[in-house]
C-alpha cells in the first residue's frame, strides 16, 4: 500500500484494505479495534482466529 493512503483517507479505508487482504490470504477475522488519534493518525487491530494483523499510520511523517 502506499503511504499517502494513510494520510489521504480514514480508518473506515485502512480497515476494508486490511480485510480485503485477511480475505485473500484465507484468514478469518475474530474482531477488530481502530483507535483514532487526534489530530491524526490512526491504529487498526485486526485480530484473526490465526493470528493478528495490526497497521498504525504516522501522517505527520508520512509513514504506516
Amino acid at each position: 500500500m502506499s503511504k499517502t493512503l494513510y494520510v489521504k483517507y480514514g480508518s473506515a479505508d485502512l480497515a476494508t484494505a486490511m480485510r480485503e487482504a485477511v480475505a485473500q490470504l484465507g484468514c478469518t477475522v475474530v474482531g477488530e479495534l481502530p483507535v483514532q488519534f487526534q489530530p491524526h493518525g490512526v491504529t487498526m487491530v485486526l485480530v484473526l482466529a490465526e493470528s493478528h494483523l495490526t497497521v498504525s499510520t504516522y501522517p505527520e511523517h508520512r509513514h504506516a
